[in-house]
């Protein structure tokens, strides 16, 4: 009988344990672009994905390096899947954590990442036999790439298209607001003149944005938009929309408006400029409504002013052949202009007084009365004014030894103040007053107080002709001369 030499007898348990299951993917810091950096929406289409796997039941089981786990060495790998596609193996970073950024690009949309556990159990010859622990739960990923449509140019607030007329672009406000649309939640900046003025973020539900800018000085600007997308891409700028700012100051046409052939109004009344072309909105007109300095370049032509319903007092000093600036008394506000071929004013209703002002030097001021009157200081631009809607036409001479020739007529009833200046501070016989009947047949009349040294009142009465009369009121002259 054969004899077998004894056995060795061991005792085995075997534990049977399952592959762990990931407990967390995630976009690692820098992968979730935008202005959000947790919300998993990125415009990198390959974005380094971390998945968090718990090791400890893996104590003794080699991490296995490689991608193809048929051959790779025995252990564990993490596989990472993209909508149910293998994107890669993550290799680890430390603390559980592991990483992998996809060779193969995301498509556009929403991605679900999940991940798994990979068991290699050697085999000889290969293939190793594979296992596969359960898959994760999915982290939503949503990739947008490209750059989102081109908005549309941005429209001023009409509420801050200040100055009487709210589509004209032109505003006193330094920081004024913009409204428009883009995608839901995207953010807008706007530009002036290629600088960022001012950013918000479009509603969530129709995308509409409101945004005020920064503060902007007085000056003409180009404001575009621009729109951010939830990831980060950027569209081009919009079109421009022309704005003027015009806290204390506006200059026609500059870059505001084009140079029109025809005249030039301002309505007084109103608050409007009208006779320039390229202006926005549908009057054509432009608001200065409290816009301290108002510049107007008429290009040779008329200017037509207008006053208001109520009781004006406006006042003209020309400061040059073509060029003068006016203002309505207790308004704070100067319209100065140049190259005016023919300066015009209807004060239309009220009780309402011009006054024309001389200069500094020694010269002469000449009135004419008649349907328009005609006053003007030396050659410099004439003031020429409806005599049927004003009620007195003053004259106003300054420093130096001055003449006031007032030419009167029997086409209207009408009514001067003519101020030669302070006697006191003038020579005898310096400042002179001439009055003139332009018609021929008028009888001059002391007025109200009779004519008294320096200052009093005469009446040119057509009396045998048209029965009008034109009233005179003087002060500080010392010489008069009736022809």
């Amino acid at each position: 009988m054969t004899q077998f030499p004894s056995l060795n007898v061991y005792n085995l348990n075997l534990a049977n344990v399952a592959a762990p299951v990931p407990s967390g993917v995630a976009l690692a810091p820098g992968s979730d672009t935008g202005s959000s950096s947790t919300d998993n929406v990125t415009a990198n289409a390959t974005p380094t994905l971390l998945v968090r796997l718990d090791t400890t039941n893996l104590a003794g089981v080699a991490f296995s390096a490689g991608t193809n786990p048929a051959t790779d060495p025995p252990g564990y790998k993490v596989a990472v899947y993209g909508n149910g596609t293998l994107l890669g193996y993550a290799l680890p970073v430390g603390g559980d954590i592991f990483s992998v950024t996809p060779a193969v690009a995301l498509s556009n949309g929403l991605n679900f990442i999940t991940a798994r556990a990979v068991i290699i159990d050697p085999r000889s010859p290969t293939p190793h036999a594979v296992g596969l622990g359960p898959e994760s739960g999915a982290l939503a990923v949503r990739i947008i790439t490209g750059s989102p449509g081109t908005l549309g140019p941005p429209d001023l607030l009409s509420s801050a298209d200040t100055g009487g007329v709210d589509d004209d672009n032109v505003t006193t406000l330094t920081r004024p607001t913009f409204v428009g649309t883009a995608a839901p939640n995207a953010i807008v900046r706007l530009y002036a003149n290629g600088l960022l003025v001012g950013e918000g973020t479009a509603s969530s539900g129709t995308g509409a944005y409101q945004i005020t800018t920064g503060s902007l000085g007085d000056g003409v600007y180009q404001i575009t938009a621009t729109q951010e997308d939830l990831a980060g891409n950027v569209s081009s700028p919009s079109s421009a929309l022309k704005v003027t700012i015009a806290n204390q100051s506006l200059t026609l046409p500059g870059a505001t408006a084009v140079q029109n052939v025809g005249p030039v109004t301002v309505d007084l009344g109103a608050g409007t400029v009208n006779g320039y072309a390229g202006v926005p909105g549908a009057s054509g007109k432009i608001g200065i409504v409290g816009i301290p300095f108002v510049n107007l370049d008429t290009g040779n032509g008329p200017l037509d002013i207008l006053g208001t319903p109520g009781d004006d007092q406006i006042a003209y000093r020309p400061t040059g052949a073509a060029a003068g600036n006016l203002n309505r008394v207790g308004v704070g506000q100067l319209i100065a202009f140049t190259a005016v071929s023919q300066l015009s004013l209807d004060a239309l209703a009220g009780s309402d007084l011009a006054t024309i002002a001389g200069t500094n030097n020694p010269e002469t001021i000449t009135a004419l009365v008649d349907t328009t009157a005609v006053s003007q200081v030396a050659t410099l631009l004439a003031l020429r004014s409806v005599t049927g809607s004003l009620e007195r036409l003053g004259i106003q001479a300054l420093a130096g030894n001055d003449v006031i020739a007032v030419t009167t007529k029997d086409t209207v009833n009408a009514w001067v103040t003519a101020d030669a200046g302070d006697p006191g501070a003038n020579t005898p016989n310096g400042d002179v007053l001439r009055i003139i009947d332009g018609s021929g047949r008028g009888q001059l009349q002391n007025g109200p107080g009779g004519a008294i040294t320096g200052s009093g009142s005469f009446i040119m009465n057509y009396a045998k002709t048209t029965g009008r009369q034109t009233r005179i009121d003087y002060s500080g002259v010392e010489k008069i001369v009736k022809r």
